[in-house]
């Protein structure tokens, strides 16, 4: 698999074959990791929540180096701003869909899918990190 996003893109095409929906347990991990996020999720429903996990999915899916400007920023923007999430909250959801693929998969989570998911996490979360600095910054 040559592309930086193959074994991840392999772990989510093991999900699906096996039919596991894993929203339940990405939400339920990112609580217990975030729990300031609870209040703001409230009102979303399950519709919501799987519109939500299918964004983040693309993010995740997508093979690129997560640029100023490009959608990952206007994501993050989009949320801070509509919703009042903390850019900080993606830093405990992002692991949480992680560890509901890796329990999904079971014996089926091999080590190329633990290098490629903490690459993919790493730089997302340093590329919202820096939106997050540069809002702050600006005047």
């Amino acid at each position: 698999m040559a592309e930086t996003t193959d074994w991840l893109v392999h772990s989510l095409e093991l999900c699906a074959e096996r039919d596991d929906d894993i929203n339940d347990a990405v939400y339920k991990h990112f609580f217990a990791a975030c729990p300031a996020a609870v209040p703001l999720m409230g009102h979303s429903d399950e519709h919501m929540r799987g519109r939500m996990m299918a964004q983040v999915l693309e993010l995740l899916m997508e093979n690129q180096n997560y640029q100023s400007g490009d959608y990952l920023d206007w994501e993050v923007e989009n949320h801070v701003n509509s919703y009042a999430v903390e850019a900080s909250m993606y830093s405990a959801f992002l692991p949480a869909v992680k560890t509901a693929v890796q329990e999904a998969l079971g014996s089926q989570w091999q080590s190329e899918h633990e290098t490629t998911w903490n690459e993919r996490l790493a730089k997302m979360d340093e590329a919202i990190q820096q939106f997050s600095e540069q809002q702050l910054e600006a005047p």
